[in-house]
């Protein structure tokens, strides 16, 4: 994802480099990315429609031309997460396909949670965590990304194994492990950015437990 083309928005007084999406208008696009950040720094139900119009500079009810309602604007940031999720995973399978040894694949692995380049997937990832149990939209996304970037993760592991590159470990928790690391990590990062204290410091998590597998399992 190094050649992600990147834009700059300005929401309420912070600015955010976030990628640029294909099609669509420029007001759509700038309602659905600043609403990726609104819901990931407040919460879903704590946005307003006008709120959203009022960040992006239009007329309140101009931001009806654009999406029906806030479920609306909901279910295209959800779709795009998963669009931007399945992408980044289809160049993952790439790269650990050509990765010879278990430290090459875990960098493969930490290489992009370790960058943290991407605020809009950023707050996306943030939203899904903030309102995966209260919301059946978020929480079917939710478990679209565990499922798809649990298989591809434990697939890799399982292969390590079968090469010999490893001993035998549990690559079902192990994978789990992985993902909920990176999506605890993806979060405190939000909470960096807005200025707030994080429990996390991500890098240094991330790296902490590429670490970890590397000291128990690398050869």
């Amino acid at each position: 994802m190094e050649n992600e083309a990147l834009q700059v928005f300005d929401v309420l007084g912070r600015r955010y480099s976030l990628p640029m999406l294909e099609g669509g208008s420029p007001t759509k696009e700038r309602i659905l990315m600043t609403s990726t950040i609104l819901f990931g720094r407040k919460g879903y139900e704590a946005v307003s429609m006008r709120e959203i119009a009022k960040a992006v500079n239009i007329k309140g009810a101009s931001i009806y031309n654009h999406y029906q309602n806030k479920e609306d604007i909901l279910i295209a940031v959800l779709d795009h997460l998963k669009k931007l999720y399945v992408t980044y995973f289809e160049h993952v399978a790439q790269d650990l396909a050509q990765a010879n040894t278990f430290k090459d694949k875990l960098s493969v692995l930490f290489y992009e949670p370790k960058r943290l380049s991407n605020h809009f997937t950023s707050y996306g990832y943030s939203l899904i965590m903030r309102e995966q149990v209260q919301n059946p939209l978020v929480a079917d996304t939710f478990d679209f990304f565990m499922s798809h970037g649990h298989k591809i993760i434990k697939d890799c592991f399982d292969d390590c194994i079968a090469n010999r590159l490893v001993p035998a470990f549990d690559t079902y928790s192990a994978a789990l492990l992985i993902l909920n690391t990176v999506f605890l990590g993806i979060t405190a990062e939000v909470q960096i950015f807005e200025g707030r204290r994080a429990f996390y410091q991500p890098k240094e998590m991330f790296s902490d437990m590429e670490r970890f597998f590397l000291e128990a399992l690398g050869k």
